[in-house]
């Protein structure tokens, strides 16, 4: 069997997966340029979990997210989902 692999990922992150909306990122771009390797480096991480869901609110103060590698006051676990 293989092995369900999960994912801690921080709220902004959590929220943008959720809703497949990740406009927040633009905000912290200089140009366009650093816009889309900010896109696609997420979309990477995001790719690499494979398919996912909501498992539970990550516990115990700060954690570092898989997606965007901040570190960040919780977040939530994600989970790969068995097809």
């Amino acid at each position: 069997m293989k092995h369900k692999e999960a994912f801690v990922v921080c709220d902004r992150c959590s929220a943008s997966i959720a809703n497949d909306d990740w406009t927040w990122l633009d905000m912290y771009a200089d140009t366009p340029e650093e816009s889309l390797e900010m896109h696609a480096r997420h979309t990477a991480s995001v790719e690499a979990m494979g398919i996912v869901g909501m498992a539970a609110k990550a516990e115990g103060g700060y954690i570092r997210c898989f997606v965007c590698g901040m570190d960040e006051m919780g977040g939530y676990v994600w989970e790969q989902v068995m097809t």
